[in-house]
C-alpha cells in the first residue's frame, strides 16, 4: 500500500510541474492522490529544474545546481546521480535521457552517462522509446 500511495504522490508531483510549464525553478510538491482535485498539495523539501517521470512511476530531477536526482521508492527519498545537468526526461528501461549546461545530450546507461549528441537545448521521450 506505502508504495502505491507513493507513485500516486510521484504522479501528483508530474502533473503539478508539468502543469506549471517548467521554464524557471520550481519547488516540488506532491498530491496524495492526483484523481481526487480535493486533495490537498504538501510541499516538498528542495527545489528543481526540471523534473520528468516515465510510465513506470520513475521519478528524476535536475536541482538548481545541476545535481541530478531520481526518486527512491524504497527508501521514500530523493537520491543524487552523477553528472551535472540542465534538463532531464524520463525514458523507458529507467535510463533517462539528460542535457548538460554545454548542450550535450546524454542517456544514463544505468552506471554512467554516454554522450549522444551535442548543441541541444532540451530532451524529451515517450513510452515508446521515441527521443526528442
Amino acid at each position: 500500500m506505502r508504495l502505491e500511495k507513493m507513485k500516486l504522490a510521484l504522479v501528483g508531483i508530474a502533473t503539478f510541474v508539468f502543469a506549471l510549464g517548467v521554464t524557471n525553478t520550481v519547488h516540488v510538491a506532491a498530491q496524495e492522490a492526483p484523481t481526487r482535485p480535493s486533495a490537498p498539495w504538501v510541499p516538498l523539501s528542495g527545489s528543481v529544474a526540471d523534473i520528468a517521470m516515465n510510465a513506470d512511476g520513475q521519478a528524476y530531477a535536475v536541482g538548481r545546481d545541476g545535481t541530478v536526482w531520481r526518486w527512491d521508492r524504497i527508501e521514500v527519498r530523493w537520491r543524487p546521480m552523477s553528472g551535472k545537468m540542465q534538463r532531464i526526461a524520463a525514458a523507458e528501461g529507467n535510463r533517462p535521457w539528460a542535457v548538460s549546461d554545454d548542450g550535450t545530450v546524454f542517456r544514463y546507461n544505468g552506471l554512467w552517462w554516454e554522450n549522444r549528441a551535442e548543441d541541444v537545448v532540451d530532451v524529451a521521450a515517450d513510452t515508446l522509446g521515441n527521443v526528442y
